[in-house]
């Protein structure tokens, strides 16, 4: 079975992942609540938001969680009632994330993603000169604003004026933005690399 294990942790009470390798046909994903509705998807956007939640339909499961009802803010962000949740897809790759306690944002990215192009446009200028002859920092840091910016969940909020990220260390990255504080973890494979931004 395709499940995705994940060798990361967030040392964060109350956070839990579920990750899944698309090799089914889109039939397979939908063992989900029916009144969970979808955007409207065709082709492979459409598998991806299927398999994203049944992620979260599995851990729901894995949770006790009974008769959950999946809705959606304004901005668009889907949640749980009393929960935290974010989602996310780069096929084949799927994953849910979902935090008792604090906003949280998740992000996949595949390794082979050509971010140099535009590395400049979501980046410091410290930043770019730091990781630009780097792919691998380059997919990380994308990823990990993108997480940032679900975390928050501030329409418009700048990835490159607004998040400044550190150096990517075998610790925990933590970061402030509009005076919020956040801790980025991540995980990198040979595939795709996992990042979660939690507020603090």
């Amino acid at each position: 079975m395709p499940q995705i294990s994940f060798e990361i942790n967030p040392n964060q009470s109350g956070v839990h992942l579920f990750g899944w390798h698309i090799e089914e046909s889109i039939d397979f994903f939908a063992d989900i609540p029916s009144q969970w509705s979808m955007p409207e998807r065709t082709g492979t956007k459409q598998i991806e938001s299927l398999a994203t939640r049944y992620c979260l339909w599995q851990l729901c499961k894995q949770l006790g969680i009974e008769n959950p009802t999946l809705s959606y803010a304004e901005s668009g962000k889907p949640y749980l009632p009393n929960l935290s949740i974010s989602l996310a897809h780069t096929y084949p790759f799927v994953v849910a994330a979902v935090s008792a306690h604090k906003p949280i944002g998740i992000d996949i990215e595949k390794t082979n993603r050509k971010v140099q192009k535009i590395g400049p446009r979501f980046l410091h200028t410290n930043e770019w000169e730091r990781w630009k002859n780097d792919q691998k920092a380059l997919t990380l840091a994308w990823s990990a604003k993108e997480s940032v910016y679900k975390a928050l969940d501030i329409p418009g909020l700048s990835f490159r004026e607004s998040i400044e990220l550190a150096e990517f260390t075998s610790e925990a990255m933590q970061i402030e933005v509009r005076k919020e504080k956040l801790s980025i973890h991540w995980e990198a494979q040979a595939a795709w690399v996992l990042t979660i931004a939690l507020v603090h």
